[in-house]
């Protein structure tokens, strides 16, 4: 009986508990809490959503890069909008009175009490145009919004450009709980690609909100609680680019017409210079109210101007990988600047393949550099992999596939940009499943040795090697960013890990040694510059798909150096006849601020270069020499 009792008396105690805790809450979110009176108020309240300046960004000489320009939206009330006279809308604004029509019959009886839009994205001389009519209109205003406005008409692939919020953008920002500060709707815009895109966080800011009270006709009778639950928007962080904003106007002039790269690194910071795709494209042309259709056209274009070809593209590296394959076979021991090998024209141990550019007789290091001795490399390639320290094939590769992977070869180098391509490095179990466990050596893969084959770099892992060479053996990840700030706070400067590649600096000497006389006296000659020592390497690569591609990498000065470079001009032949006097062209604008030869400036500038021939288009014999042509 007592038990009984007992157990009715904790039923019953538990149950007002319960009810007690309910009462509690009831009381404090319907007298006590003021957020949720907001919230019982919203049928009488509209929240409008205040947009933050988006952050500018500079160049590395703090020249204004891209800044901010303002679009309008012109929203309407279903449930209150009368327009008098319909041949304003349509000769300010291009609205038809069908779809006005269509429009306001599209929101009748269903969400006739929110503000809707009419016409987005309308530039400054439109609005202003119609602005000057609108008090003839009720139930129509005007929702102000940044875009982007660019001071230069150049580096469109790295920076990207802002459009429309789709539902993949809003699920993935649920996803990652990233809604707090800015809350994503179907209006808004977003960074789609390249630095806009990579550091969206950083440059779209907080939103603010603005609380209006409105009466049962949802006409405004002012702020919700004198303003205190309003809340300003704070601007985007301004950020700073490693970019030299003339040097990437001088790059992509410079491939006008042609497709291909150029990349450009500060070896000292790992700061990326200029970033030039080609065919490129006006950043200007992706913004504002004409970017659908503009993206439509360079979509379709047949040249593929979208591309982002130093980031995605990937291209056997030519003789520019004989520098690598140099200082693995050093740093192995297989060779060293002394080691001699004979050249008579082709390498004699496989059937003449790969054939050389002439019969260069004995060749050391140095001089196999120099002349880019298909010979000599392929010998050195055979040498590493039939070493004796090795047990066989297997352990010889991983041992060369290694040293290859430290210059950033086959991985991403974790640039700031999205959809960074890997190249490709061939794994010894790649060659297993092509030729089985024991089917395969060095004279299988011998194009290896020379840049061909399976071996593919994007231009930025050609330009990032390039750097690691002028450093002697080190370098930081390629980036962009370099500082950023707030408002009017000082700059706060971003900080890269440095990278400590294996390898002694007295052979990255032997190689630099040996690249200073590429363009002293080897097939770099058109890459000089007077007075600045430039050290360089040439490539032709061979292209199934058309004529070779013409590629080229360097660094000056040799000493303390301050530009690291690598360029491909697809289709163009020769590395030392275009794509070397490109990278010339931009190291003597970095390094000297002006161009000395404006003879070959304009024979570049004015080439063309068809896919299924060597000769440039439009361009005469006489400009086509002063470009030079002096082998690979």
């Amino acid at each position: 009986m007592n038990k009984n009792l007992n157990r009715g008396t904790i039923l019953l105690a538990s149950f007002g508990g319960i009810l007690l805790l309910f009462l509690v809450r009831l009381l404090y979110l319907q007298v006590l809490s003021e957020k949720y009176a907001i919230q019982a108020l919203a049928v009488d309240m509209e929240r409008v959503e205040l947009y933050p300046s988006r952050g500018i960004i500079y160049d590395r000489n703090d020249k204004l890069y891209v800044k901010n320009s303002p679009i309008f939206d012109l929203m309407f009330l279903p449930n209150q909008i009368t327009i008098p006279d319909t041949t304003i809308l349509e000769r300010y604004l291009g609205l038809t009175r069908e779809k006005i029509r269509a429009e306001i019959r599209r929101y009748k009886g269903l969400d006739r009490y929110h503000w809707k839009p009419l016409v987005t994205k309308l530039d400054k001389e439109q609005w202003g145009r119609f602005s000057e009519h609108m008090w003839k209109f009720e139930g129509i205003k005007v929702v102000t919004r940044p875009i982007r406005e660019y001071n230069y008409a150049a580096g469109a692939h790295f920076l990207g450009y802002l459009a429309k919020t789709d539902s993949g953008d809003i699920k993935k920002q649920i996803k990652e709980e990233d809604i707090e500060d800015y809350p994503y709707n179907g209006e808004d815009l977003i960074g789609k690609v390249g630095i806009e895109a990579f550091y969206e966080k950083k440059l779209r800011g907080r939103k603010g909100t603005k609380f209006i009270l409105r009466d049962n006709f949802n006409r405004p009778m002012g702020s919700f609680n004198d303003g205190e639950f309003d809340e300003l928007p704070a601007s985007g962080k301004d950020i700073k680019l490693g970019v030299d904003a003339e040097l990437q106007m001088l790059g992509e002039k410079l491939m006008t017409g042609k497709r291909g790269s150029i990349v450009a690194i500060d070896p000292a910071t790992g700061e990326i210079l200029a970033f030039v795709s080609a065919p490129s494209y006006d950043p200007s042309e992706l913004t504002g109210s004409n970017l659908g259709t503009n993206y439509s056209r360079l979509n379709s274009d047949p040249e593929l101007p979208l591309i982002n070809r130093p980031l995605t593209a990937q291209y056997p590296p030519g003789s520019i990988f004989k520098l690598m394959q140099a200082l693995a076979a050093m740093n192995e021991g297989v060779i060293d600047e002394n080691t001699h090998f004979g050249c008579g024209g082709s390498w004699f141990r496989n059937k003449g393949k790969p054939a050389c550019h002439g019969a260069h007789g004995s060749v050391n290091l140095g001089y196999g550099i120099q002349q880019s001795c298909n010979s000599y490399f392929a010998e050195v390639y055979y040498t590493y992999l039939n070493d004796r320290r090795f047990k066989d094939i297997h352990e010889a590769y991983q041992s060369w596939f290694d040293h290859m992977a430290v210059f950033g070869i086959g991985r991403r180098l974790g640039v700031d940009l999205p959809d960074e391509k890997t190249g490709n490095l061939p794994t010894k179990e790649y060659y297993d499943r092509q030729y089985g466990a024991k089917g395969w050596g060095a004279l299988t893969i011998y194009s290896n040795s020379i840049g061909q084959g399976e071996i593919l770099l994007t231009p930025l892992q050609m330009a990032n090697c390039a750097a690691i060479i002028a450093n002697r053996g080190w370098y930081y990840p390629p980036h962009f960013l370099v500082a950023e700030k707030q408002g009017s706070a000082p700059w706060q400067n971003a900080q890269y890990q440095k990278i400590l590649p294996e390898g002694n600096p007295s052979q990255y000497a032997m190689v630099v040694a040996a690249m200073e006389q590429v363009v002293l006296a080897g097939t770099g000659t058109r890459a000089r510059i007077d007075s600045i020592a430039v050290c360089g390497k040439t490539g032709t690569v061979e292209n199934k798909a058309g004529e070779d591609h013409s590629v080229f990498l360097a660094f000056a000065p040799k000493d303390n150096p301050k530009i690291a470079i690598a360029a491909i001009v697809e289709n163009a032949g020769f590395g030392g006849t275009w794509s070397a006097p490109i990278c010339s062209l931009m190291m003597e604008q970095y390094l000297k601020g002006k161009i000395k030869d404006e003879a070959k400036m304009k024979a570049i500038v004015d080439a063309r270069f068809d896919p299924v021939r060597r000769a440039p288009v439009a361009i005469t014999e006489e400009e086509a020499a002063a470009a030079g042509n002096n082998g690979e």
